[in-house]
């Protein structure tokens, strides 16, 4: 009985008021649209052994992708964290039917970069450490 009392007075005041709230992550989409620039928050895990104690250990990056030629895929990918900055030329390729990208640094260490289009995550590979592109981030690896 309070129960319908009180909804029927909150439908009466008018209810709560409408609260602008701000998008802090990538927007999703439904097209596969190769922008020229794309950045991302990544998670930098620097031990891939899910035997070691430091292994859900990671720390906060930004990611940049700047495409120089979209036709062939190439172009810059910045990383900035853990008070470094590092600039890799990538090329790669787009599959439209799954609606992501692969790339690939020519470094002395290369990078992987594989991206999902759609909801504008992804993960690079390197030899020793992985980083998680979003957000959203899964809880664990």
């Amino acid at each position: 009985m309070w129960l319908v009392l009180a909804v029927l007075v909150l439908c009466g005041c008018g209810g709560a008021k409408p609260v602008a709230v701000e998008n802090r992550g990538g927007m999703a989409s439904t097209s596969c649209d190769l922008l020229d620039r794309l950045e991302f928050e990544g998670r930098r895990y620097a031990n891939l052994d899910a035997d070691q104690p430091g292994y859900q250990t990671w720390s906060a990056w930004r990611i940049g992708i700047q495409l120089s030629d979209a036709k062939k895929l190439a172009g810059t990918l910045a990383m900035v964290g853990d008070e470094m900055v590092w600039n890799f030329d990538f090329t790669g390729r787009l599959d439209r039917g799954r609606c992501s990208i692969e790339l690939w640094t020519d470094s002395h260490e290369p990078m992987r970069v594989m991206l999902d289009l759609r909801t504008r995550t992804g993960r690079i590979l390197a030899i020793d450490d992985e980083w998680l592109l979003g957000p959203p981030f899964p809880v664990q690896r």
